[in-house]
Parts: structure tokens; sequence; C-alpha cells
């Protein structure tokens, strides 16, 4: 929704902003914290999420790949992320790959944000 810049007309935008990004946190953090409790306590056979959770991030990958102008964040995703599995290894090249994926995000926000215009 932030993305998006939808606010409501005739309402503070820093205070909005705000409101909807706890209320996402809060709702990410009650559902990990419910999932993992309920989860605890139920027994099922797992097989196949494995697949069924990487088709879900494909499919949202090239949603947003399709619905925005500026690849640099997907492009920066991947390749950060093969780097780092390259270099750390497959149990920690996630965290160092989040951290590169946030520096040169930060770093390049105003050029992301114009649509990766050169000119910007």
């Amino acid at each position: 929704m932030l993305s998006r810049d939808d606010e409501p007309d005739g309402v503070n935008i820093s205070a909005y902003r705000l409101l909807v990004t706890l209320f996402d946190q809060s709702a990410w953090v009650t559902g990990s914290f419910l999932g993992g409790w309920i989860g605890s306590m139920l027994t099922f056979d797992s097989t196949g999420i494995d697949f069924a959770m990487t088709a879900l991030f494909i499919t949202v990958f090239i949603q947003q790949w399709i619905d925005s102008k500026c690849h640099i964040p997907a492009v920066l995703g991947i390749t950060a992320t093969l780097a780092c599995r390259i270099v750390f290894g497959r149990d920690l090249f996630l965290i160092p790959s989040m951290i590169i994926i946030i520096a040169v995000l930060t770093v390049m926000r105003s050029r992301i944000e114009n649509g990766g215009d050169d000119d910007a």
C-alpha cells in the first residue's frame, strides 16, 4: 500500500504511513508467533512445501517484474543472493545477502524511486 502512495485525502501522511507500517509489522509478528506456537503442537507431513514456497516466490518475483518499470531491485536481489550463496555457502548466505541488498537499495534509493532513469 505504501509503495503506491494511496494515502486518503486530508490525512497526515507521516502518521498514516507510520500506522500502516506498524499494522503490517504487528501482523507479521503475530502471525509468526501464532504459526510457531500452533505449528509446534501439530504434526503433519510437509512433503512438497519447499516446492510450493519456491513457486510462490517465483510468482511474486514475476508479478513485481511486470508491474515495475525499474528492475534494479530484482536484479540486485538475484545477483547478491547468488554471489553470497557461492561465497558463504548454503547455510550462511542469507544474512550477508540481505545486508548487501539493504545497503545497495539505500544508496540507490533516489534512482530506484525515479524508475531507474539515468538522468534523474
